[in-house]
């Protein structure tokens, strides 16, 4: 079996799939922006001691068009555990066990678009995971408990889904509600610094990671009390690994408007089973 990865957070399931099932031999890793080969050397580094094969892919573009079509087809008869649905290379494989890729898996699942799945999503009874092997082999139970509150940062304002007036708005709500806890701001790497420079007015320490939040509360040796967002993965993948409460803010735009589909209504009715909603 080879596991595919193209985002952190496949690698994080995909090496929870590894220490629970065993089987994949190489993990193939395609090479993305920057912050994302950042991240995932990071996951790397963190795990270097089980000694797993990696192997680096680079860009699908053109000049690289033999070295993708050796890959294919070296391996389109294998097993293979695969996240990104949407990605053409994907549809080259035959026998694809479905991983995690963030909130739209949800609406994957919903649809039972796969028979096989290795998934933290709890929808149609399809969960099989929840991070088992980050949370023992990190002691998580440990971690001392504090006050603070974590906001999951979007780049909202600047894919015109909401109005900076309107998300600053939303935020002044949170400060009030949480108004006794020091609230760390998590960046979205897309985000424009001058939104970033009124958050700070507001009082939110900003925080911009190198690494995957999932491991913020391992590196600080803290666990946060509450955390916040819109409609990010992190708000569950925090949940499941660090047992912590979660609240979620809705972004009308995404369920009035149909040429966004269904994918955000399903993804806000899950939202609504597992946390609370303040917006």
């Amino acid at each position: 079996m080879i596991a595919y990865i193209d985002s952190p957070l496949q690698l994080i399931c995909a090496i929870e799939y590894q220490q629970k099932n065993h089987g994949i031999n190489f993990f193939y890793i395609r090479r993305s922006s920057n912050e994302t080969d950042k991240q995932i050397n990071y996951i790397i580094d963190k795990y270097s001691f089980l000694q797993l094969k990696f192997i680096y892919i680079p860009p699908l573009v053109f000049c690289n068009i033999f070295l993708w079509f050796r890959f294919i087809v070296f391996n389109f008869y294998k097993k293979i555990l695969f996240g990104n649905n949407d990605s053409l290379i994907g549809r080259f494989f035959i026998n694809k066990t479905l991983s995690d890729d963030g909130t739209k898996t949800i609406s994957i699942l919903s649809r039972r678009s796969f028979k096989k799945y290795w998934t933290f999503f709890d929808v149609n009874d399809m969960k099989v995971h929840s991070f088992e092997f980050i949370k023992s082999f990190f002691n998580v139970n440990k971690l001392d408990e504090t006050n603070l509150v974590y906001f999951i940062g979007q780049k909202l304002v600047e894919a015109q889904l909401l109005e900076n007036a309107k998300y600053l708005e939303l935020l002044k709500k949170v400060k009030i509600q949480f108004n006794n806890s020091k609230i760390y701001y998590f960046k979205h790497r897309g985000e424009s610094d001058n939104n970033l420079a009124e958050i700070k007015k507001m009082g939110f320490i900003v925080k911009s990671l190198d690494y995957p939040i999932e491991f913020h509360p391992i590196e600080e040796k803290i666990k946060p009390s509450h955390v916040i967002g819109f409609f990010s993965t992190a708000l569950i993948t925090l949940n499941e690994i660090y047992n912590i409460n979660f609240s979620y803010l809705v972004v009308r735009k995404l369920l009035e408007e149909k040429h966004f589909g269904n994918n955000y209504v399903e993804i806000y009715k899950y939202l609504e089973n597992k946390g609370k909603n303040i917006s």
